[in-house]
């Protein structure tokens, strides 16, 4: 037996800490409003709070249907948990991730009444087993204070007992595949003794896609056309099932870019895709150093079908001396300049600057 199997994955059993008592009971979930107002965090979010069982993921469906009108069309669910049935922690996940609500984890959680907010659990944490029913949210966010930890599983629960096989480890790395995570938590959890605990930080968090509210960036890199001609390509996983490219070309007097929006299927639903602005001309904006620059439409948003994929299409232009701007980012973004109700649709995104500057180099002087 490999020592991964038998150090597989995850983690101790420590309470969580709400306002003024300890609730180490079954998972139970309820609704709070984080603040008032009109953000998405604001929204009406779900609290998973307590150790994990075996059916916590159809306790977690019946409530969700029972109050599903309290609900915003993406919710949110935010955890407070020690762990508890790893099996019971993959099967929530799968139904978080079946209805594709997001997933977020903060270190204690608020609500505003009408004078006052007020928090109602401090020091919370997701650790052992639920690390792997947080991974099962669409859009997953660890706030810089939050507890996220991970250890070896030491079998003691007798959830999946005490002989650990290589086929549970293969079943655990699957699932973190399919949730769009690195294989790599893993290999960071077998490194950590079951009688304590690694809490893991938010850049390892973000580089191992546990937290994927932050867009993986891809330098900018100059290609050739079929034709020959020189191209400026760059690409964003802005979130799961969700990536962007542009490529930026010379023609005349202008630059024009090419932008691609690319939604997995198996991620997004025919509703949420159908929700994409098709047919409209397009009006992409770039921020550069906090200032904008407009761009001319030259085709509206065209659809393309693959095999698991949609891709949606355009084409805008923008001034040569627009693009020597550019060239001189320091931080630079995208937006499309959809509104709220399409922003899960969005290309709009962070983009890099590592080989920009020296790709609109080579764009101007083959130009």
């Amino acid at each position: 037996m490999s020592y991964l199997a038998r150090c597989l994955v995850l983690f101790v059993v420590v309470a969580p800490v709400a306002a003024g008592t300890d609730y180490e009971g079954p998972m139970r979930f309820s609704i709070f409003e984080p603040c008032r107002g009109s953000a998405s965090i604001c929204g009406a979010t779900i609290l998973a709070q307590g150790s994990l069982e075996r059916n916590s993921s159809q306790k977690f469906a019946a409530f969700v249907a029972e109050r599903r009108a309290e609900l915003p069309p993406t919710p949110t669910v935010v955890f407070d948990s020690h762990g508890g049935s790893l099996n019971g922690a993959m099967a929530l996940g799968r139904v978080i991730r079946r209805n594709r609500f997001n997933t977020r984890l903060e270190s204690s959680y608020s609500y505003e009444n009408s004078v006052d907010v007020v928090k109602f659990i401090g020091n919370a944490k997701c650790a052992s087993a639920c690390a792997f029913a947080f991974v099962g949210g669409l859009r997953r966010e660890i706030s810089d204070d939050a507890r996220f930890g991970i250890h070896q599983f030491s079998g003691a629960s007798g959830d999946i007992g005490e002989g650990v096989t290589q086929k549970a480890v293969v079943a655990l790395a699957a699932y973190l595949a399919e949730m769009g995570v690195s294989r790599r938590l893993l290999d960071a959890a077998s490194l950590v003794p079951p009688t304590t605990i690694y809490w893991l930080a938010p850049k390892d968090a973000q580089r191992l896609r546990v937290d994927n509210s932050r867009p993986i960036l891809i330098p900018w890199t100059v290609k050739a056309s079929p034709s020959g001609k020189a191209l400026l390509y760059t690409a964003a996983e802005i979130s799961q099932g969700r990536r962007v490219s542009l490529i930026i070309t010379t023609k005349g007097n202008n630059a024009v870019v090419h932008a691609v929006t690319q939604l997995q299927r198996k991620t997004y639903s025919a509703d949420r895709i159908k929700q994409f602005p098709l047919d409209m001309l397009p009006a992409l904006t770039f921020s550069v150093d906090g200032e904008s620059i407009e761009t001319q439409p030259l085709t509206p948003w065209s659809q393309l079908d693959q095999p698991g994929a949609v891709v949606f299409r355009t084409s805008v232009a923008i001034s040569l001396a627009a693009l020597q701007t550019l060239a001189r980012a320091q931080k630079l973004s995208v937006s499309d300049n959809f509104g709220t109700a399409t922003s899960d649709v969005s290309l709009s995104t962070a983009l890099s600057i590592d080989g920009l500057q020296s790709g609109i180099a080579l764009l101007l002087r083959a130009h």
